[in-house]
């Protein structure tokens, strides 16, 4: 018990000086952008433009409310027997041959899943909702 008490107090005592210093730098800070704020000939500063790396040639998908966007690159989604979801995490690293093999597999799977998932829903639905009388 006493080490415990020992512990919280020194916890304490450091969170004091923590808050204490923070204080204070935040008020130096609050009178540095004061200074700012006087000086009439401070120029805004801006962000530079964003860069592209050299060789590449992809654009910034554009899209308009109703457009849809495929994420193939990310892969395909994985439905978990409890109806979750997840991605492989290493789809970039796959073959082009191991990715298209992957892809049936999952999809032939999530099928069977999403089945088994709406005919558990229709057998058990959830409290308040529609379903058998």
């Amino acid at each position: 018990l006493l080490f415990y008490i020992l512990i919280l107090t020194i916890c304490n005592l450091y969170f004091t000086i923590q808050h204490s210093s923070m204080e204070s730098s935040a008020s130096s800070q609050f009178d540095s952008f004061a200074e700012l704020a006087d000086n009439e000939t401070t120029d805004i500063l801006l962000l530079p433009p964003p860069t592209t790396i050299e060789g590449d040639e992809t654009e910034t998908p554009q899209l308009k409310l109703g457009d849809t966007l495929k994420l193939d690159k990310l892969g395909p989604i994985i439905i978990n027997s409890d109806g979750t979801t997840r991605r492989i995490t290493n789809w970039d690293n796959l073959t082009k041959h191991e990715q298209e093999s992957t892809y049936r597999v999952i999809s032939a799977r999530n099928k069977r899943r999403l089945d088994q998932l709406r005919r558990e829903l229709a057998e058990n639905p959830p409290d308040g909702e529609g379903g058998k009388n």
